[in-house]
């Protein structure tokens, strides 16, 4: 898994995750199942992603990543645009969940 699938992953969850927060604080929960699904599995996408980065890269890629996507994310989706990225987080989920399903289904076989 190259580092540029590892940050996409990681800025796709976290994205996910901060926009479901966001839309939870102001007390949207206009929400179905598959929805509340997609936003716990891809929580845990984002801690396996990190354990992967872990066990693929030195131990500072993945802190430095890690740190430099929250503030991407924080710098991105704000108060302007927290209603396309909410719109769009069963997508951005499963692009991480997918990512992170490579990255363990890669690094298993590799």
């Amino acid at each position: 898994m190259s580092t540029t699938l590892y940050a996409v992953a990681l800025f796709c969850g976290i994205a996910t995750v901060r926009a479901t927060v966001i839309m939870d604080r102001a007390g949207v929960r206009d929400r179905s199942r598959v929805f509340s699904a997609i936003s716990s599995v891809t929580l845990l996408a984002i801690f396996g992603t990190v354990g992967l980065g872990f066990l693929l890269y030195p131990w500072w890629v993945p802190v430095v990543t890690t740190v430099a996507m929250a503030f991407l994310v924080g710098l991105v989706v704000i108060r302007a645009t927290h209603a396309f990225f909410y719109k769009a987080a069963p997508l951005t989920g499963l692009v991480a969940i997918a990512l992170c399903a490579y990255g363990w289904i890669k690094w298993a076989g590799a």
